[in-house]
């Protein structure tokens, strides 16, 4: 599973490009997303880049959560992970929330160049790799 920050550095190194869409192509890769990273992609402002990113082969799965409401003030819950008594997630970590449990159901690993969502994810169980490191393994095949 990728986050969206990934797919902006893999936009940028048209070597790191070149050796995920090998690694795609070769059927070692198959990079997963969620419809959060999709809309987020959808948004970027920059065509060209937006259109980059659009064509790079991956499947989308689904949450395996769902949102259970959103505030008036943009705070979020995410059904089933807000600890009883603790204050709500903001969108960002609610989006987060809703990778991070597609990841656990569907991934090997979750790339991220997020701090704070790879600390959480680890605690959670998930394998975390770096941009780089999904570089460098795809350079290695």
């Amino acid at each position: 599973m990728i986050d969206t920050m990934v797919f902006d550095g893999l936009a940028l190194d048209a070597d790191a490009l070149e050796a995920i869409t090998r690694a795609i192509q070769q059927k070692r890769l198959v990079l997963l997303t969620t419809p959060v990273q999709e809309h987020q992609i959808a948004e970027i402002r920059d065509v060209s880049k937006r259109k980059l990113l659009q064509r790079l082969p991956r499947e989308v799965v689904p949450a395996a959560v769902a949102l259970a409401g959103v505030s008036r003030t943009g705070r979020a819950h995410v059904s089933g992970h807000a600890p009883e008594g603790s204050a709500p997630w903001d969108r960002k970590h609610a989006a987060d929330e809703l990778i991070a449990d597609a990841a656990l159901s569907r991934a090997d690993v979750l790339v991220t160049e997020d701090k704070q969502f790879t600390a959480n994810a680890r605690e959670r169980g998930l394998e975390t790799w770096p941009t780089a490191g999904l570089v460098a393994w795809a350079m290695r095949l």
